[in-house]
C-alpha cells in the first residue's frame, strides 16, 4: 500500500511513497519561491526539499532515481528549459494530460 508519486526533472525522478496525491501542491509550493527556475540542479533540490519536508533523514518514504519508481498517480514533469509543467497520464510518458507554464501552474488552485 501507499500513495506513490513521481516528479520528473530532466533525467531524474523524485519519488514519494506516501505523498503522491499531494505532488501538485508540493510542486506549487516549491515553484512559489520563484528561486532558481532556470537552474535544473538547484530547482530539483528545492522541489525535493518541499516533497520531503519534515522527513529529512528518514530511511524510507522518498527516493531519487533515473527511472520511474512505483507509481499510483499521474507523473508531473518539470521542463526547466521551457519553464513548463507537463502532467502525464501514463507511466510511459506518452499520454499528455495537461501542460502549464510555471507562472500558470502556481496561479491555479491545486
Amino acid at each position: 500500500m501507499g500513495d506513490r508519486g513521481n516528479i520528473k526533472i530532466g533525467k531524474v525522478f523524485l519519488y514519494t511513497h506516501w505523498g503522491g496525491s499531494d505532488i501538485k501542491k508540493d510542486l506549487k509550493k516549491a515553484l512559489e519561491k520563484h528561486e532558481r527556475w532556470d537552474d535544473e540542479p538547484y530547482i530539483t533540490r528545492i522541489i525535493f526539499d518541499v516533497l520531503s519536508e519534515g522527513k529529512q533523514g528518514d530511511s524510507t518514504g522518498f527516493g531519487i532515481s533515473t527511472e520511474i519508481c512505483d507509481n499510483d498517480n499521474y507523473i508531473l514533469e518539470v521542463d526547466v528549459d521551457n519553464q513548463e509543467i507537463i502532467e502525464w497520464e501514463t507511466d510511459d510518458l506518452t499520454v499528455e494530460k495537461e501542460r502549464w507554464t510555471f507562472e500558470k501552474f502556481i496561479s491555479e488552485e491545486k
